[in-house]
């Protein structure tokens, strides 16, 4: 269900993939979808409420909270693979996602 300052997500994927033929010709565009780009991609884990990377020490934070909160203190032999750790459980993109503050930014200076 769509609530108040929610996107379809799908929707934004379209305008997105428009506006990325539309920077083809008018580059001066180009730093107006920043905030397009983040909101499409805040709902992703590692991400900070700006839709920003967390950076390294954020992230190892974000992670220890995560695996304390499922009930695994540390890293345990059986998540280790031949390749290294195995990734997070998968999550499925919503439907809808939350603008970030530099959207609204750009649509106001647009």
């Amino acid at each position: 269900m769509m609530g108040e300052g929610q996107l379809m997500l799908q929707r934004l994927l379209e305008i997105r993939g428009f506006l990325v033929y539309v920077v083809q010709t008018y580059r001066w565009i180009n730093p107006y979808i920043k905030g397009l780009h983040l909101t499409i991609d805040a709902w992703c884990p590692g991400k900070d409420e700006y839709g920003f990377k967390l950076q390294e020490k954020e992230l190892q934070d974000a992670l220890f909270k995560a695996a304390t909160a499922r009930g695994i203190p540390c890293r345990r032999e059986d998540e280790m693979t031949e390749e290294g750790i195995q990734p997070l459980e998968q999550q499925e993109a919503p439907q809808f996602v939350t603008a970030v503050p530099r959207l609204q930014q750009d649509i106001e200076q647009f």
